[in-house]
């Protein structure tokens, strides 16, 4: 069992769990899309760095025209 995290990027709420001290997952959801995310051999603030300045802003470009 893991425990999720809360973090407010952008316009999404993003859940954050740490799985060991190298992998990390996220989720979050733009409308009625669902997203997710696993990083392997990672630190935690290189893998929130990806989904703050790549993932999540990208979801919210390109999904946002198909709600």
């Amino acid at each position: 069992s893991v425990t999720w995290e809360k973090k407010k990027i952008g316009q999404s709420t993003v859940y954050f769990a740490k799985i060991s001290d190298t992998s990390f997952v996220v989720h979050w959801t733009r409308g009625k899309y669902a997203f997710s995310a696993l990083g392997s051999g990672i630190g935690k603030e290189a893998f929130l760095t990806v989904v703050r300045d790549n993932l999540v802003p990208e979801s919210e470009i390109d999904y946002s025209a198909l709600d």
